[in-house]
């Protein structure tokens, strides 16, 4: 596992530069807010976010490549119906709720059921037998026309890789998945130009187990590597090579392992992996690219490359703008708020905190990204 050496650099979250008034953003582009279960948008970052949906309960928002649908999944009535249960004779529940997945068009503004739970479904309902499906959150297709996602038939354990066309309106299981009897939680789905990868790990912290599966559901290898003691994954993605992709796995030391998806082996890097717009980085590109490291008393941060510009936060709580030029932020600390950074001024998003009538935020969607090694090996 390759690790990424600290650099002496300023952390922004050290709050040596302040919190500033929003002002207009320079794009009619929306950036996204996933808060308290629903999803609001932001275009003018001098005004309060608009609320998108009315939902509660959407969980694993998605951005489409094209950044025209989010991709979401929702927790069925059923599902709510069994938590009030539970929560009403003082259990915890221990696995993932029954739900469903949903498409948010941005440009007309409604929202797409695309699953639906099975005839005659339930949970925790006396009398009646439980009969329901668990699903992942979705992951996009690279071009845009197609969201996976895995399910769980409960509690029989059944599993599926599932993929849903987006123009024909229509879903079909890409592939049998291993029996899932004892698992707690639909398998994630991470979908890249080299293939789909499902995490059939039983944790972040135990040996990693990553089927890979062509577009059309074809097994094509399986990635395993052993348990580091003391260090869990943080993310498992594509990351691209040149003209290919390879799955990589990023660890809470900031250590990444990489694998070929054609036979499953760890391949040797050069370079550390970073984040940048869904764009060429050739001579003369514009856009930035996020290295993270790990601090030892603060956590992930994230660094500008070819910069002295950096700042505590995670890979998932970050996106870039189309153009790779601004980088929003969720949960900003202390402050909980979310903020959009231009590269001289960090932006405070109003409406945005900690504080009893503000939205905390879980997550930001803006422009699509990649993840890429700067060097090829």
């Amino acid at each position: 596992m390759q690790l990424m050496a600290k650099k002496l650099v300023l952390f922004l979250s050290f709050w040596v530069i302040s919190l500033l008034p929003a002002h207009a953003q320079d794009s009619a582009e929306p950036l996204i807010l996933w808060s308290r279960g629903d999803l609001y948008a932001t275009v003018d970052l001098t005004a309060l976010p608009v609320k998108l949906t009315d939902d509660g309960n959407i969980s694993g928002p998605a951005l489409s490549p094209d950044a025209a649908w989010i991709a979401y999944k929702t927790a069925s009535p059923i599902g709510l119906a069994a938590l009030a249960q539970i929560e009403a004779e003082g259990e915890i529940a221990e696995f993932d709720l029954p739900s469903d997945i949903v498409l948010f068009n941005l440009d007309a503004g409604f929202a797409l059921p695309v699953t639906t739970q099975p005839e005659g479904a339930s949970l925790f309902a006396d009398g009646q037998t439980d009969n329901a499906i668990l699903r992942s959150a979705p992951a996009w297709s690279p071009d845009g026309a197609a969201v996976a996602w895995s399910e769980i038939a409960y509690p029989v354990g059944t599993a599926h890789l599932v993929r849903y066309e987006v123009a024909a309106a229509q879903a079909r299981v890409l592939a049998d998945l291993p029996p899932q009897p004892n698992r707690q939680l639909p398998p994630a789905v991470t979908w890249g130009r080299s293939g789909i990868s499902v995490n059939l790990s039983a944790d972040a912290a135990s040996d990693q187990i990553h089927p890979i599966f062509d577009a059309q559901g074809a097994l094509m290898t399986m990635v395993g590597i052993a348990a580091v003691p003391d260090d869990a994954v943080r993310l498992v993605t594509w990351v691209q090579v040149g003209d290919r992709e390879v799955l990589g796995l990023l660890y809470e030391s900031g250590g990444w392992v990489l694998f070929d998806p054609v036979n499953g082996s760890a391949v040797p890097y050069s370079a550390v992996p970073v984040l940048t717009h869904n764009a060429p980085l050739e001579d003369g590109a514009t856009g930035w690219a996020l290295r993270f490291g790990v601090d030892p008393s603060l956590g992930f941060y994230w660094e500008i490359a070819d910069t002295n510009i950096a700042a505590m936060g995670e890979p998932n709580r970050v996106a870039l703008s189309a153009d790779g030029t601004r980088l929003a932020v969720a949960g900003v600390p202390s402050f909980g708020t979310a903020g959009v950074f231009n590269g001289t001024d960090f932006i405070a998003i109003p409406g945005t905190g900690s504080g009893a009538d503000d939205l905390p935020i879980g997550a930001v969607l803006w422009g699509a990204m990649i993840w890429r090694l700067p060097t090829a090996f």
